[in-house]
């Protein structure tokens, strides 16, 4: 099995051109004989908003304009994707930072983030989910997602729930060399938890 964890970074106020990017990124993958690839948090909005307002006009319903997008490259490759979305509720209207599970067959399930940080709980409602752990053909896939890492609870609940597969979305707010000081804020060392789980 060949996985991929796609390094996507969407365009602010494009969500239009992100979901079309994210379309040729689905091809791209699936044309290097990728069996399962794993999008960033957020792929189609980004993630740094300051208020639900501002955020609003990027955020997608599931299934909704993305999974649309998204769905018959699958279909056509064979592909298995997973990709971070901000997604509104269709029925309430609150705003979760969700991953979705799709492949050849459509939608194959979902998880609202449930480890929500400072940022978060400004924009997004508390997961409402659980950790599901969802049957494919590649083997059993639980989703988790950025600050869920810095909680034992989740990887765990999936492990014992049989994953095989966890497949971590995240924008990442590591620091990285050279950043300025002003910029240099939330680093929750997300690549050694990661490494850790």
């Amino acid at each position: 099995m060949k996985v991929a964890a796609v390094d996507f970074i969407p365009a602010w106020g494009d969500l239009e051109g992100n979901i079309r990017r994210l379309a040729q990124a689905a091809e791209r993958v699936a044309a290097q004989g990728v069996d399962y690839a794993v999008v960033p948090e957020t792929a189609i909005s980004g993630y740094d908003f300051t208020e639900p307002a501002r955020l609003a006009p990027y955020v997608d319903t599931i299934p909704g304009r993305a999974t649309a997008a998204l769905l018959p490259v699958l279909s056509r490759t064979g592909l298995i994707m997973s990709v971070g979305i901000a997604e509104r509720d269709a029925i309430t209207g609150i705003f979760y930072n969700t991953a979705v599970l799709m492949g050849p067959e459509g939608i194959i399930g979902k998880y609202r983030k449930n480890g929500l940080n400072g940022q978060d709980v400004q924009l997004l409602g508390p997961g409402d989910t659980d950790v599901g752990v969802f049957d494919t053909p590649i083997g059993r896939i639980a989703l988790i997602i950025c600050y869920d890492d810095t909680y034992w609870q989740y990887d765990r609940l999936a492990a014992l729930r049989g994953a095989q597969i966890i497949a971590w979305h995240s924008v990442s707010d590591r620091v990285m060399p050279g950043t300025p000081p002003a910029m240099a804020r939330l680093n929750h060392s997300t690549v050694a938890s990661v490494q850790h789980m």
